[in-house]
């Protein structure tokens, strides 16, 4: 297409408003049709974190263990200028305790961070790829696991980090109540 001498002066308006409308109003496609996830294994299962749920992602990180009663506790590790408690998300969700947890994801709020040992990647999906986690094998015998993301390659149960949270406060508080009321 060529264009012959310059646009009219009220077409070049017209584009320039239509260009800046688009910055000013929500998107049309695809809102609220994707979600992002966070692609990780535990032990040499694959599993899914709900991008949403975490605050921040860090890799290699000094954790300070502490000595306690909660198992799942990993340690203290500093995040951008505050002390996190850190927890082992395979260890919640039933396998042995992680000797290192290589990537923290920080939950939600920023006060308590999961540890993992393996990162695959970031999946964006159509809702449509996501499901009731079925009942019996590795997605229903946990409490902390409710959904499932099925995507290319197989089956990833979804890690409920809201969940992970009240399950941590509730070993905290376990931990925390003196012998005699056991």
């Amino acid at each position: 297409m060529s264009l012959e001498g310059p646009l009219p002066m009220t077409r070049v308006r017209e584009l320039q408003d239509a260009f800046d409308r688009t910055f000013s109003e929500p998107p049309r496609a695809s809102v609220g049709q994707h979600e992002d996830f966070l692609a990780i294994t535990l032990g040499s299962d694959p599993y899914a974190m709900r991008l949403s749920d975490v605050a921040a992602l860090f890799l290699s990180r000094h954790i300070t263990g502490l000595p306690g009663s909660v198992p799942a506790l990993l340690g203290l590790v500093a995040l951008r200028g505050a002390l996190v408690p850190a927890y082992d998300l395979g260890s919640l969700l039933g396998y042995p305790k992680s000797a290192s947890a290589r990537w923290l994801a920080v939950i939600l709020d920023g006060r308590v961070a999961v540890g993992f040992g393996q990162f695959d990647g970031h999946v964006r999906v159509s809702r449509d790829a996501i499901a009731e986690a079925p009942s019996g094998g590795t997605a229903s015998r946990q409490p902390l696991v409710r959904e499932s993301l099925h995507i290319e390659g197989g089956v990833r149960p979804i890690v409920h980090l809201p969940s992970v949270l009240e399950a941590v406060a509730a070993m905290v508080r376990h931990a925390a109540r003196p012998k005699e009321q056991e």
